[in-house]
């Protein structure tokens, strides 16, 4: 089961789960209170929804689905590098060919 940390709502399921019921693109973005080439975004971009507007896609895709809103599509999101560079102090070698040897230290970022 994906966990919420490293999941995201997958849009294009979304979409795609709410086409294959019958509604329209403009249905879709009248539902989330968007515009047809907002709606396109997300669905053939990737975008991210802005909160609200994905809360009433959402709304909108459960009730057609007859499911629940944690039943919801989910992908994995993909760590960025960000994410996985640690904070605080960290240790380099530094090579100094005049001594002919590694000196190690610690920088801070």
């Amino acid at each position: 089961m994906l966990k919420p940390g490293n999941s995201a709502i997958d849009w294009w399921r979304v979409i795609v789960d709410l086409e294959r019921h019958g509604y329209s693109q403009a249905n879709m973005a009248a539902a989330a209170g968007v515009g047809i080439s907002t709606l396109k975004d997300w669905k053939n971009l990737g975008a991210e929804p802005r909160h609200s507007s994905g809360e009433r896609l959402l709304d909108f895709w459960s009730r057609v689905q007859g499911e629940t809103l944690e039943s919801a599509p989910r992908t994995v999101r993909p760590i960025s590098a960000a994410r996985m560079e640690p904070k605080g102090p960290r240790q380099h070698i530094s090579v100094r060919p005049e001594l002919g040897e590694a000196v190690r230290g610690w920088a801070t970022l």
